[in-house]
């Protein structure tokens, strides 16, 4: 049975919560519902936003700025509205707020909220700012119409209370929350801090459209890409005055950064907000062999809307910011809940492609005969429930087959019926088997018709490295024709088979089609929006690494980050991806054949409440040098059977402590990190090299953990 998802205007602004009582507004500039005050000075346009309950407040910009702030970071940090515009043809920005600029505003005062008509009357640009008070705090909204561009100085950027919880050097404590991989926190900073760069990254990875793709480490083998961000959100959590700030971008994510400083970096503030891109700068071919980077002429118009939602007392943690976004992605996508039966993930490689010196060759790794019968093995050994996945059926293998439209197995490894067969026997024992389709890239050695590659906006032909020496670059299929891949794939798995998506599960680009026509990151996410639409309705559907806004689609998440990019500015890392989805969508880690620490990783599994996953062949790995799957020096199912079972056997315990429940909080304090579940078990995980007490009074040897109450809901 498979739950009927319905994706409800993910780009459309949420209305406020029924039941709000929104008091009259006594006074300019005052407004207050049954929980927050916001005020606003109309001569400074810095609104405050006060906890009735606590005291606390928020600034929108910082009214008395430290004196060793420079003029532009004074404007940066002072202003509730930052914009960063250019001249036509020029490919560098001019950041401009509301003290440098000779802005002038006007304020018109709504029942609940204002509207700021702000015009930088120096580079003739003007738009509104739109503050609405909300049952847990307030939306901030730059409507696509009140954008105006009266000369030649092109809008390429806005900030919306870039400053908002900024705080001075180590007076309070807390960090800031990014969403960097499962999410990651940064700690207020004293100012002595190595890392001298901010922390700044895409909303949803970066757009393959406009970004050219680096080549500098491109023939670099095995090069594991950096984690992106895959939910539009960020926090800043004061634990000093208990108060906490998450950040939903709403409108216009589809083309953000997010941007964090801590104390040290440029100055001596600590904080964290979000870049909306207006306008993308590429390189521009002037000739054959010559260009330049400007900036789009065209601006991407949409509405900008964020959500602020403040948190109090116990909540005011990033655990509290994760709950609060489970709730909102429940009513906003009607994500329902999908039953986990705790599996272990296998995909099995059946074939690879060698480059030859005249032509490729296939590799036949694991045949559907000798998947069949490793499955047999396992089953023999006691594992059943395993969720199988078959990757590089295609004719031809793995890379050779990225853009062959999937219309039937390469015959060397077997037929579509032996496959069927073994689907049924998998879902007698409790398991699953799927296949496995990449949908986003495109094999470059092959001859495609018009159209069916994806262009930049420059119009060059879209590319991506591969970061191996066999074939270091692949194409990228336009968006437009992968409902025909996507229509073959559904027809070839006839509803006996599973499906399992790669490559476009975590992409979203704008692009050219045809040579002419520009399509935006919002009509590319449409367009594989229908596609998972489509294929969900009849097929339980995997997704790797899938953006927040595919989630409803995703029956199984898989790759799920246990670790960030590992920059120096991050202090840890944490798991508020695995706390908005655990119960509801189930989830399994990236492969473990290749952790370097076993019983790390384990203890990572343990924290993240991740399944378990593994790549397996049916032969020695060794047949795969001179591929673009070098990097798998160890799958041969039969070395790592015992490590499965040991694995299994580990989680086992946890499993069935937190069975029905969903992860509900999660702290460190020191080298010992606490979980805890919405039926009351818990799990304390010492990550030390010593021995450590926990809260309640047990003695954790290090590396080790325990598992406490918790009982079936």
């Amino acid at each position: 049975m498979y739950r009927c998802k319905v994706l409800l205007a993910l780009f459309v602004l949420v209305s406020l919560l029924p039941g709000m009582a929104m008091a009259n507004v006594q006074d300019a500039g005052l407004w207050e519902n049954d929980a927050w005050r916001l005020t606003l000075d109309e001569s400074n346009l810095i609104f405050t936003l006060e906890s009735k309950a606590s005291g606390n407040t928020v600034e929108s910009a910082l009214s008395a700025p430290d004196k060793s702030l420079n003029k532009q970071w004074k404007d940066f940090l002072g202003s509730t509205v930052v914009i960063e515009y250019a001249l036509e043809d020029s490919s560098t920005t001019t950041r401009l707020g509301l003290i440098n600029s000779e802005a002038t505003w006007t304020v018109s005062a709504v029942e609940d909220g204002f509207d700021a008509d702000i015009c930088f009357n120096t580079v003739g640009i003007s738009l509104r700012l739109s503050v609405r008070l909300t049952d847990d705090g307030l939306t901030m909204t730059v409507p696509a119409e009140s954008i105006v561009e009266t000369n030649e100085n092109l809008l390429c950027a806005v900030h919306m209370a870039p400053a908002w919880g900024a705080t001075l050097l180590d007076e309070k404590e807390g960090y800031l929350f990014i969403p960097e991989a499962a999410g990651a926190i940064i700690r207020y900073s004293d100012g002595n801090i190595s890392s001298k760069s901010p922390y700044t990254k895409a909303v949803w990875g970066d757009d393959l459209g406009v970004d050219e793709p680096s080549a500098s480490r491109a023939m670099y083998p095995s090069v594991k890409a950096e984690e992106k961000i895959l939910l539009p959100v960020y926090g800043n959590v004061n634990t000093t005055d208990g108060l906490a700030s998450l950040f939903i971008l709403e409108q216009g994510q589809e083309n953000a950064e997010i941007i964090a400083y801590a104390a040290g970096i440029v100055t001596n503030y600590n904080f964290v907000g979000a870049r909306y891109v207006m306008r993308d700068k590429y390189f521009k071919l002037n000739s054959a062999t010559r260009g330049s980077l400007i900036f789009q002429k065209d601006i991407q118009s949409r509405d900008l809307i964020t959500r602020v939602c403040l948190l109090e007392g116990e909540q005011a943690t990033y655990s509290g910011m994760a709950q609060r976004y489970r709730a909102y992605l429940l009513q906003e996508m009607q994500l329902q809940a999908i039953e986990d039966t705790r599996t272990v993930r296998v995909d099995f490689l059946a074939g690879e492609t060698r480059k030859g010196i005249f032509f490729d060759e296939t590799v036949a790794v694991t045949t559907i005969d000798q998947m069949a019968d490793i499955l047999q093995k396992f089953a023999d050994a006691g594992l059943t429930n395993v969720d199988a996945y078959y990757v590089g059926w295609q004719q031809g293998g793995k890379t050779s087959g990225y853009g062959v439209k999937p219309t039937g197995i390469d015959g060397a490894l077997g037929s579509k019926q032996e496959l069927y067969n073994l689907g049924k026997m998998q879902e007698e024992r409790g398991g699953t088997l799927s296949l496995t389709q990449d949908l986003l890239h495109a094999y470059p050695k092959r001859t495609y018709r018009s159209g069916m590659l994806a262009r930049m906006i420059n119009k060059e032909i879209m590319k991506v490295f591969t970061n191996h020496i066999a074939y270091p670059e692949l194409n990228i299929l336009s968006p437009l024709v992968v409902p025909e891949y996507a229509q073959a794939l559904k027809k070839l798995a006839d509803g006996q088979l599973d499906l399992s998506i790669t490559g476009i599960s975590g992409s979203m680009f704008s692009y050219a089609a045809n040579n002419k026509d520009l399509y935006s990151r919002q009509e590319c996410f449409e367009q594989y929006s229908s596609i998972f639409s489509d294929l969900t309705q009849d097929h339980r559907l995997a997704m790797d690494q899938p953006l927040s806004c595919y989630l409803p689609y995703t029956d199984a998440y898989l790759d799920m980050p246990l670790e960030t990019t590992n920059y120096t500015l991050i202090e840890a890392g944490v798991p508020f991806l695995p706390m908005v989805i655990d119960g509801l969508i189930p989830y399994w880690s990236d492969y473990l054949n290749f952790s370097a620490d076993p019983d790390y990783t384990l203890l990572k599994l343990i924290e993240y409440n991740a399944n378990p996953s593994y790549i397996i062949t049916a032969v020695d790995a060794y047949v795969l040098q001179d591929t673009n799957s070098n990097d798998i020096f160890s799958a041969q199912w039969d070395v790592f059977l015992p490590d499965i079972l040991k694995v299994r056997d580990a989680l086992a315990q946890l499993n069935v402590a937190v069975e029905g429940s969903n992860m509900c909080d999660h702290r460190i304090e020191g080298d010992v990190v606490y979980v805890t579940y919405s039926n009351g078990a818990s799990v304390c995980i010492n990550y030390g090299i010593s021995a450590a007490e926990t809260d309640d009074g047990q003695i954790l040897a290090p590396g080790s953990y325990c598992i406490r109450g918790g009982e079936k809901e």
